[in-house]
This record gives structure tokens, C-alpha cells and sequence, in this order.
């Protein structure tokens, strides 16, 4: 699934372990170290890394018209150490691309090069919204996307509050119900009665060095309480013994243990 071994896939999300970084980057705009001629890379350059497998060739920042757009970037956003801005393609009222640079990372299975992570949040202006941490090469006069750790749309693996902080990746990923328990599973379960939609957000599942930490509920979940779901109502029950009004959160422990009851009692009944 990857060229590189430092990359695994676990219950829907990529996962890597050691790197070493260089020094804390700043919040605004970007850094002296992704940057080109002297102004930071344009979000219409980072576009070109979406799509289809035309995403892996390099950029050539020279040549390219992208690093020629010039659109005033979102104020609010800047404040919160993203770069970017909205109508990014031209009659899409609804598109946008924001980028945060997240520290440069050196591989320890590779001596050369040291890579960059950046945060990415993005729409074409259609109904996604989309989040993703991408591991980019920059080179003099080019760009190139070498992986895609982790992306998620809203509640179906959306992702939050990234942070890359003493040479640790950190961040919070959204989860539906279905996705919760496929976090227990050596197999994603793919075909199942329980909820799993881009309003179905349950909570969020916090990653730290490429590890699940715990899960926290979402202050306004709702579990579907339809009694022709008998899968989902049977899922309910058992959850509403790990979440309460008193308690907010599953360990990892819980939510294996979670997973373990779930799946055979509501799932193969």
C-alpha cells in the first residue's frame, strides 16, 4: 500500500512511526523551509496533490502557473496558522484550500532527504470537506507529494487539532459508530446495519506517535434508537455502558474490549 515500510494501515488509518524534526515551525504564514523565491508556496500548488495518480508526479514550481495565483488569503484562517483561501477554482463559489505547515521529518529507515508535513483542509464545492496530512518533497524548483498518512471527510475519518510537537504526530479523528468499532478490528467491518454517514459523528478517536490513546464522545452525539435496527439498538446498549452522563471517554483497553462485545453479540447474533 506504501513504497515506504515506515508506513502501516491500521482500522482505516495510515500510521508511521520514528522520525526525527528540525526545529519548531512558525504559525504564520508557512516556513523559510517551504517556501519559493522568497513567498510561500501557493494552496493552488498543494491542489495539485489531490486527485487521481497524477498526484504523485513532481511540480515544477518554475513552470506551473499555480505559484502564479494570487488571492488574498483568509484572515481568520491565518490566525489560526493556515494558509489559504476560498473560490479556489474558478466558478466553484464553494471551494477552498487552507494549509498549515506542520515541521520538517526525517525517516529513520531513510538518511536522505528530510521530508515536510503539512495539514491540509479542502473542498472541490461540492459536499466534502476534506482533511488530510500529507508528507511533501520540496527540492529548489519542484514539489512532490511522496504519501498521504491520513484523510478523512467530516465525520468519516475527518481530522482536527494536528500537531507535530517534540517529534510526535498528534491529532483527533472523527468517528461514527461503525467507525469506533473498526478501530477494535484487525479487519475493517464494511458491511454492517450500523450507522455510518457524514452526520453520523459519534466522537473522535485521538492519535498519538502513530498509536489510538482513547476516544472521546461528542458533546452533541445522538445514537439512532430505531427498534427495526436491531444491530444499531444491540451497539447502543453496550456503549451506553462505557459512555455516560458521568463518563466522556473509552480507553484504548475499553474500546478493544468494546469491540470484542459488540461484534459477536450484535453483528453475528
Amino acid at each position: 500500500m506504501s513504497k515506504f515500510n515506515y508506513l502501516i494501515f491500521i482500522g482505516g488509518s495510515f500510521l508511521f512511526f520514528p522520525y526525527k524534526t528540525f526545529g519548531t515551525p512558525p504559525q504564520f504564514p508557512t516556513s523559510e523551509n517551504f517556501s519559493f523565491q522568497g513567498k510561500p508556496i501557493e494552496p493552488a500548488c498543494i491542489d495539485h496533490f489531490h486527485g487521481n495518480a497524477t498526484r504523485f508526479q513532481p511540480l515544477d514550481l518554475k513552470t506551473d502557473q499555480c505559484q502564479k495565483v494570487h488571492k488574498p488569503y483568509n484572515s481568520q484562517e491565518l490566525k489560526n496558522g493556515f494558509i489559504g483561501y476560498e473560490s479556489l477554482f474558478e466558478g466553484s463559489s464553494g471551494s477552498y484550500l487552507y494549509y498549515q505547515y506542520l515541521g520538517k521529518i526525517h525517516f529513520e529507515n531513510l538518511k536522505q532527504p528530510a521530508y515536510h508535513l503539512i495539514f491540509v483542509k479542502w473542498s472541490g464545492g461540492g459536499s466534502g470537506q476534506f482533511t488530510q496530512i500529507q508528507v511533501i518533497e520540496k527540492n529548489d524548483n519542484s514539489l512532490r507529494l511522496i504519501e498521504t498518512l491520513d484523510t478523512g471527510d467530516r465525520a468519516m475519518g475527518g481530522l482536527s487539532n494536528v500537531e507535530l510537537k517534540d517529534g510526535v504526530l498528534s491529532y483527533d479523528k472523527e468517528v461514527t459508530p461503525l467507525g469506533l468499532l473498526n478501530i477494535s478490528q484487525k479487519q475493517p467491518i464494511e458491511k454492517t446495519d450500523l450507522l455510518d454517514c457524514m452526520s453520523c459523528r459519534l466522537g473522535y478517536v485521538h492519535y498519538k506517535g502513530g498509536e489510538v490513546t482513547d476516544f472521546k464522545v461528542d458533546k452533541e452525539y445522538r445514537l439512532e434508537e430505531n427498534p427495526k435496527n436491531l444491530q444499531q439498538t444491540c451497539y447502543n446498549k453496550i456503549f451506553k455502558t462505557y459512555i455516560t452522563p458521568q463518563k466522556a471517554s473509552m480507553s484504548l483497553q475499553e474500546i478493544k474490549e468494546f469491540g470484542q462485545k459488540v461484534k459477536p453479540r450484535c453483528l453475528n447474533p
